[in-house]
């Protein structure tokens, strides 16, 4: 199964192929500490390739255990700012109003269990189930790009701190494709963050167009309503 994120579609390959960057930095991090000497100049032996299996092992720990704990407090230090933040700069995402033919889960909700409905009932769990996937994938793509994020940004420090003769990954990169392209990927990995971890809350809806019909109708009615008492209040 596939997701939109604002028309793009991505795949769980898109997952898989930040994992394996992940991978690859967290092993030339690992070989910077171990031996002080990156992985772009490291020759394939026996011991190499046991060195590679051990840091793959401890990259799997560091996603599984390390990388959600650490992305949970980004996400709520993250959260705090934004609340901080003036109330126009925060986009709500409720600007364009109901879908013609949409209408808001807890609405279909509401009818699916007035009218004791398996139809809609399974209709309702159906977009629920869809959505939750959807919101634990773009939860997870975000982790790996925050843990590929915070690798790089490792995997260039070390050199700076320690030795700056060391080639590392990145430096290595940073010196074949140039430091704007560096700053350009930089700055896509916090706009991808921005997308996948504080996306505003917004109202889900599902397309039922009978519904929908019936409470515009209602609106409609109200207005008229409301429209021919407008004479006996001014009146008064």
């Amino acid at each position: 199964m596939t997701y939109s994120m604002h028309g793009s579609r991505l795949g769980p390959e898109v997952r898989w192929a930040l994992t394996l960057c992940g991978g690859v930095l967290f092993c030339d991090v690992a070989r910077l500490l171990w031996s002080q000497q990156g992985s772009a100049i490291w020759p394939l032996s026996s011991e190499g390739l046991a060195f590679w299996a051990m840091s793959l092992a401890g990259y799997a720990v560091f996603v599984s255990l390390v990388l959600p704990f650490m992305g949970g407090l980004v996400r709520r230090l993250g959260w705090d700012v934004i609340a901080l933040l003036p109330a126009a700069w925060r986009s709500t995402g409720e600007r364009r109003g109901r879908p013609l033919g949409h209408v808001a889960e807890h609405d279909l909700l509401e009818l699916a269990l007035q009218e004791s409905s398996e139809f809609l009932l399974g209709w309702y769990q159906y977009h629920l189930e869809r959505r939750q996937a959807r919101k634990a994938f773009m939860q997870t793509l975000g982790d790996r790009v925050f843990g590929c994020l915070v690798l790089a940004l490792a995997d260039w420090a070390i050199p700076q701190v320690a030795d700056r003769s060391v080639t590392a990954l990145i430096a290595t990169a940073l010196n074949v494709f140039a430091v704007p392209v560096g700053l350009l990927t930089l700055a896509s990995a916090c706009w991808l963050l921005k997308r996948t971890w504080f996306v505003a809350y917004t109202t889900h809806w599902i397309d039922y167009s009978p519904l929908d019909v019936t409470l515009r109708t209602k609106v409609h009615k109200a207005r008229e309503r409301t429209l021919a008492l407008l004479p006996l209040w001014c009146g008064r």
